[in-house]
């Protein structure tokens, strides 16, 4: 006997994944393995001097060893080899798994732009970037949603199966997005180079090298874009604004020319974001400060 899909009840899918979570007995405490991080500093959990304090005090150890606070604007950055330490600006994000990730941009960098022939100045960029785009999509490792997608991805699926199954469809439900900073594939040079998998993406360092692989790979197809189609809208000073829209699947908005950053609430909250901290960039070779 046939059924018809006008005939099937409309299953609130907040039911269906509530279910899911009671059949899969998932919980965040033991879903995700814990990892020996590296602890977050002193001063932020016994108390101590007062965090502007330390941070000027950071700043002044970073200046006498040679480094100096990047930006993008108006600073152009040759060095392929040059040191660079990212340092919180807000006390929120001093935490085990933040540092684990912040570490692999600094310490992969040189890796990083000889294995994809990068451009150093934009490599700083991209880095201040994803940590933007952790903050937008995972709130530094620690909102409720996502630890619940990452805890429960065949909820996830089962959803994905449901709706197509109520809207008639016969579309595939596609990859679920993993990790921090929600990423469905691992970019093939990542992959080969790190041995990064999907189902590793929990963790901060293989979330950030992926990060890092796919915000470069974006960063040189927006180029190609913006000459083939002519996209004159967008320049070296308005990257930030316009390489969200590949990075979250929205490229056709670049296409058609319909693409409003300023009222985009993602690329407005990992704006936000990409102000907590600051990159400060060493001399060639200079040794990188450890961190506290």
């Amino acid at each position: 006997m046939s059924v018809s899909l006008t005939s099937v009840p409309a299953i609130p899918l907040r039911l269906v994944f509530a279910a899911a979570l009671l059949l899969t007995g998932v919980s965040p405490a033991r879903a995700v393995p814990d990892q020996p991080y590296r602890s977050p500093t002193p001063f932020v959990r016994t108390g101590g001097p007062g965090y502007e304090e330390h941070l000027a005090a950071v700043r002044e150890r970073l200046r006498d060893r040679g480094y100096r606070e990047w930006s993008w604007e108006g600073q152009l950055s040759r060095c392929r080899d040059c040191p660079i330490f990212i340092l919180p600006r807000k006390r929120e994000i001093e935490t085990a798994k933040v540092y684990a990730f912040i570490r692999q941009l600094e310490v992969r960098r040189a890796e990083l732009i000889d294995l994809y022939d990068a451009d150093p100045q934009e490599y700083n960029l991209l880095a201040r970037m994803a940590v933007g785009i952790l903050g937008r999509e995972s709130e530094f490792f620690e909102s409720p949603r996502y630890l619940l997608k990452e805890n429960a991805q065949w909820a996830i699926r089962l959803i994905k199966v449901v709706r197509i199954y109520l809207e008639g469809s016969n579309r595939d439900p596609g990859l679920n997005s993993r990790g921090p900073t929600q990423i469905k594939i691992v970019p093939g040079k990542i992959a080969a180079a790190y041995g990064v998998e999907v189902d590793e993406l929990y963790r901060p360092e293989n979330a950030a090298l992926a990060t890092m692989g796919y915000l470069i790979e974006a960063l040189a197809e927006l180029k190609r874009r913006v000459e083939l189609n002519h996209l004159d809208f967008i320049t070296p000073d308005t990257y930030a604004d316009y390489l969200p829209y590949i990075y979250f699947g929205s490229k056709r908005q670049l296409l058609n020319r319909t693409a409003t950053p300023e009222r985009n609430i993602y690329i407005r909250d990992m704006r936000k974001y990409m102000t907590w901290i600051e990159i400060h960039e060493g001399p060639p070779r200079a040794t990188s400060l450890p961190r506290p």
